[in-house]
């Protein structure tokens, strides 16, 4: 068990201290920024104010409650970006160590080695509560530097770095529990996902509810979506308010929950059988696949993928479009002050603005698709299928450069989808005129910014399989610096050297050239680079 320990706890060490680091940073880079913005009570007071009244403020971050410090305000905005980052990453390692490690054949390496199937849940386990230890205090020594600031406390700090580590263990829980009843890890990610969106869902339609104290006889539906945020993975930070009344005992009760998901879990994976799961996929015959090249295979049988993410991205781009209406009376009002909406709605036409935060947003999660679609090429390498089409007599270069090109391709597809919901959706929200073109503009155009994160992660991976942590993290660090740059006072050179933010209000950027150039240099590369390579990496 120890060597196993070992052996896996070097697989999630990058990663692990890649999530620690940005955590860490976030609240050390921008709790100063909200300091300086609100630094009387009167701006403090407008800010609650605001939030309270606009339903975009509220849908994606919750209630802000007063007083409005500094510390509240980071909790209340950064704090949503944070704990639902964590609660993706929770997703992504709990489905590979848990239906992962059957897929990629460690389990049967461990036990013909000796390792007891309650050995194996022992490991897991431990590894994910020492990740999500990890974590939470990365998040509360990000705001030990601030101690004694603007509504910084000792006790608000752990409990900030407690809420943020719990909601990743119970997310990591949950996802493990969907291990066990589902039979593959893409099935185990997509159920992970699904909790997380739903999770996002239910504590917004809570925010959203009116005080149900005095509504609540009158119309019990009320009171039915106040208590959803009691229920919701990612409503514990309202629960919990850190730099407010914090409740310790909804934390307890989260753990709570957490240890009883965890037993079940582990008496379930510690019982069934290798490859097993309660859910079984009905047999049926699959047809012999007709495809013709490596891409046709590629882009064939990671269909039903690509179909998911096209469905939820556009789903969720008619859902920013259509509550963009409050944000931008309250542009043009002079009502939005500091945080990251006024930062991206500060200069020029509100609506404009608004609808590139929008496309960008959407760029970030087309690019989140093109590059696990490009990482799965590490996978087929580890479990034998790409020796299999290496074996049709294939070029070593042409699968990976088929990933990246089938990643690029239908990334321009799940844009011309998104792009036409926001063109439909702008129309018939706001009285602009053109505003279906702009809309239309600004999500079709993050195609050359996604398309060099996807060239780039075929250099990663041509270069060695398991840096995949490096290719996620420049999606990642594009996507800070594009939306986060100015509460982090990042230099504007640095800005510019995002993968994102380059889409004009109309025409083409020269930015978007250069974009496109690298991406197509970076999969040549890539293409060189595994071709000089073992199989092994």
């Amino acid at each position: 068990m120890t060597t196993l320990l070992r052996i896996l706890a070097r697989r999630l060490a990058p990663k692990v201290a890649l999530l620690c680091a940005l955590v860490a940073a976030a609240g050390a880079a921008t709790l100063p920024s909200y300091a300086s913005t609100y630094q009387t009570d009167a701006a403090r007071a407008a800010a609650v104010e605001l939030a309270a009244r606009n339903g975009a403020a509220l849908v994606l971050y919750g209630r802000l409650e007063p007083p409005g410090h500094a510390a509240a305000m980071f909790v209340w905005e950064m704090g949503a970006f944070i704990t639902i980052g964590v609660a993706v990453v929770a997703v992504l390692l709990a489905a590979g160590l848990t239906r992962g490690l059957d897929t990629d054949g460690t389990v049967e390496l461990a036990r013909s080695a000796g390792v007891t199937p309650r050995a194996m849940v022992l490991t897991a386990s431990l590894l994910l509560v020492v990740t999500a230890l990890t974590v939470g205090a990365s998040s509360a020594a990000g705001l030990l530097g601030h101690l004694g600031a603007d509504g910084v406390t000792l006790a608000g700090t752990l409990a900030w770095g407690a809420v943020v580590g719990t909601t990743f263990l119970l997310i990591a829980a949950l996802t493990a529990l969907a291990g066990q009843l589902v039979a593959t890890v893409g099935a185990t990610r997509g159920v992970g996902l699904m909790v997380v969106g739903t999770g996002f869902l239910a504590r917004a339609a809570a925010d959203t509810a009116p005080d149900t104290s005095t509504d609540t006889a009158l119309n019990p539906a009320l009171d039915a979506r106040g208590w959803l945020a009691s229920v919701s993975p990612l409503g514990l930070r309202g629960a919990v308010s850190p730099f407010g009344d914090v409740s310790w005992r909804s934390l307890l009760a989260a753990l709570a929950v957490t240890g009883l998901i965890g037993a079940v879990t582990g008496w379930i994976w510690s019982r069934r059988e290798l490859h097993s799961a309660l859910l079984r996929p009905r047999t049926r015959h699959t047809p012999r696949l007709r495809v013709r090249g490596v891409a046709g295979f590629v882009g064939l049988t990671s269909l039903g993928s690509t179909l998911g993410w096209t469905t939820a991205i556009a789903a969720l781009t008619g859902f920013f479009v259509g509550m963009g209406g409050d944000v931008v009376a309250s542009a043009r009002a002079g009502r939005l002050e500091g945080g990251l909406l006024e930062a991206q709605l500060g200069r020029g036409d509100p609506t404009g603005a608004y609808l590139a935060y929008v496309g960008t947003i959407v760029g970030v999660l087309t690019a989140a698709y093109a590059v696990l679609h490009v990482l799965r090429y590490a996978a087929s390498e580890r479990t034998g299928t790409l020796e299999l089409v290496r074996g049709t007599g294939r070029r070593p270069w042409a699968p990976l450069v088929a990933y990246a090109v089938t990643a690029a391709g239908a990334a321009g597809c799940l844009l011309v989808v998104a792009g036409v919901v926001a063109a439909g959706m702008a129309a018939a929200i706001f009285p602009d005129e053109g505003v279906a073109t702009t809309a239309w503009h600004q999500v079709v155009g993050q195609w050359p910014g996604v398309a060099a994160l996807a060239g780039l992660s075929a250099t990663v991976i041509g270069v060695k399989p398991r840096w995949a942590a490096l290719a996620a993290s420049m999606a990642g660090v594009s996507a800070i610096l594009v939306l986060l740059g100015s509460l982090l006072h990042a230099p504007e050179w640095l800005v510019d050297l995002a993968a994102f933010g380059h889409v004009p209000m109309s025409g083409v950027d020269a930015a978007q050239a250069i974009l496109v150039v690298t991406a197509i240099l970076a999969t040549l590369g890539g293409g060189l680079a595994v071709a000089r390579r073992d199989l092994s990496g």
